[in-house]
């Protein structure tokens, strides 16, 4: 009996090493980032930005794979199913948060299936209006549109997708009485913008920046917190009024729940020395992203805030979920 013990406790400490041993040799083969949006957006942008260097330091590659669909479930879903072992992480965002409430039956819990593990980046939101429209600013847009209700339109690229929560929760705050036009991307909402077929939109400084600066569409507001660094002389909403109002396209990575702490902390350590990086810093800045470099215990603090920030706006709004 005694010998039957002592073999049991000695397999016992073999595997508990043979446990760290593994972790300790982490990574030891490359490393999946799924983005559940599709490829050349912005958050595909910002995980592509991060993982050469991501990869240079954990000394493997790491891939950016893109399983768009449903609204970011589908690649959520994915990596809530994956092995808790540090190989398949997830390019989280404002879409995990969103579609906890907007949608029934998730194959996830959004607040318990993933293990947050460092923010990456920040896109500033701006309000957009064709050159056709009758308003110049902000104030002159939210008078018109009380005046004429219904009339002026704003474009979307999915329900609850950014451009939509961040425009919809705009017209509860400043009382607008807008009509969305629902589109399937980005591609196509722009030139429809450009030509007046649709008279505003919600979008990041990065994919519009191009058509602003060739002078094809006016700017009425930033959505973030602060200016946009490049636009100074653009406000936010916050500043015309409605001081609560914000919205922003957050980025960060997470993994299935239940990773290991010492997997967790490699992690962590990998992403936010390459937020410090220079050569990071540089592709964040000319593509005018800003960086979100947040520990662990700080990204998941976010996207909870952000779980709970969209049910109200979600609520107000009277949506259904589907």
């Amino acid at each position: 009996m005694y010998i039957m013990k002592y073999f049991r406790g000695a397999l016992a400490v073999c595997l508990l090493g043979a446990g760290f041993a593994a972790h300790a040799q982490f990574p030891d083969k490359p490393i999946t980032l799924v983005n559940p949006f599709p490829n050349g957006g912005v958050t595909d942008r910002i995980a592509r930005i991060f993982a050469p260097k991501v990869s240079q330091i954990l000394g493997q590659p790491v891939l950016v794979e893109g399983r768009p669909g449903a609204g970011t479930v589908i690649g959520n879903a994915y990596v809530a199913r994956a092995r808790p072992d540090g190989y398949t992480l997830l390019v989280s965002q404002i879409g995990l948060a969103s579609t906890a409430s907007l949608m029934k039956n998730l194959p996830y819990d959004a607040r318990k299936a993933f293990t947050p593990i460092a923010g990456m980046g920040e896109v500033p939101g701006l309000i957009l209006a064709s050159k056709n429209v009758p308003f110049h600013d902000f104030r002159q847009f939210a008078d018109y549109a009380r005046q004429h209700p219904g009339k002026v339109t704003y474009a979307t690229t999915g329900m609850g997708a950014w451009p939509h929560l961040g425009m919809a929760s705009l017209a509860v705050e400043a009382h607008l009485p807008l009509t969305q036009i629902p589109y399937k991307g980005t591609s196509e909402v722009l030139p429809d913008l450009i030509a007046g077929r649709v008279d505003t939109m919600l979008s990041s400084y990065s994919s519009s920046e191009g058509l602003i600066k060739s002078d094809q569409l006016k700017i009425l507001a930033s959505t973030s917190k602060r200016r946009v660094a490049d636009l100074p002389d653009v406000p936010t909403v916050a500043e015309l009024g409605y001081p609560e109002y914000e919205s922003s396209l957050w980025v960060g990575v997470a993994g299935p729940a239940g990773m290991p702490p010492e997997i967790v902390a490699k992690l962590e350590s990998a992403f936010l020395q390459a937020a410090n990086s220079p050569d990071v810093r540089h592709e964040m800045e000319v593509t005018h992203i800003q960086l979100l470099p947040l520990n662990a215990r700080q990204f998941g603090d976010l996207q909870n805030s952000e779980i709970d920030k969209w049910a109200r706006v979600i609520k107000e709004l009277g949506l259904s979920p589907q």
